[in-house]
């Protein structure tokens, strides 16, 4: 009991972070040494630190990252390709490693009428496409599903966070377009009307 009393403070921070609370300032800072330092590196500072509270060196690290992280978003959201309430989609140079979970969460979360998914392309160093899926419903572990061939298009992930890999011959416009296709046919499947025995049955009293 001790011992959990003791996290009570990062758990808080955690989940005022992974929930978008916004209420603790530190837990983007603590998300931003996540990303500067991995997940690994956090935890042995963990362990020789129990510490909640940043150092001078930790903070100003952190802060710096965020300060810049900011400026990418802001970037960003200004080339945002919304396609109604299916699709915000961000095309390839615009965030870095490590920006795409927050800056997805931003969007789904704070955006006053947010999107069904959103979506972050990159283009890798080998030439083929990165694709981060985000969403609320479950719906980017359903597109996985419908686009992923084990050829050509790889993909994995989970119900709200997952990704797909297209190869380098296919271009930002038809990643885009698959993916609003998939959206569209997983609407229209959920959308279907279950039929009953008691609907096949309803009327044949009056024949």
């Amino acid at each position: 009991r001790t011992t959990i009393a003791s996290m009570e403070s990062l758990i808080n921070i955690t989940n005022d972070r992974d929930l978008w609370l916004g209420e603790i300032p530190d837990s983007r800072l603590w998300q931003g040494l996540v990303t500067i330092c991995g997940p690994w590196g956090v935890l042995m500072r963990l362990v020789s630190d129990p510490s909640p509270i940043l150092t001078r060196g930790e903070r100003n690290a952190a802060q710096d990252f965020v300060d810049r992280q900011e400026i990418r978003f802001e970037q960003a959201k200004t080339k945002i390709k919304r396609t109604g309430d299916d699709l915000s989609f961000v095309g390839d140079g615009l965030l870095e490693f490590g920006d795409v979970s927050d800056f997805c969460g931003m969007i789904l979360d704070r955006d006053p009428t947010p999107p069904l998914v959103a979506a972050v392309s990159t283009k890798r160093i080998g030439g083929d496409w990165a694709l981060s899926l985000r969403s609320r419903d479950g719906l980017a572990g359903k597109i996985i599903t419908l686009l992923k061939d084990g050829r050509k298009v790889r993909g994995g992930g989970h119900g709200d966070a997952a990704a797909l890999y297209f190869p380098y011959s296919y271009t930002e416009d038809q990643i885009h377009n698959s993916v609003l296709a998939a959206i569209k046919q997983e609407k229209e499947r959920s959308e279907t009307p279950n039929v009953t025995l008691g609907d096949l049955f309803k009327g044949l009293d009056k024949i």
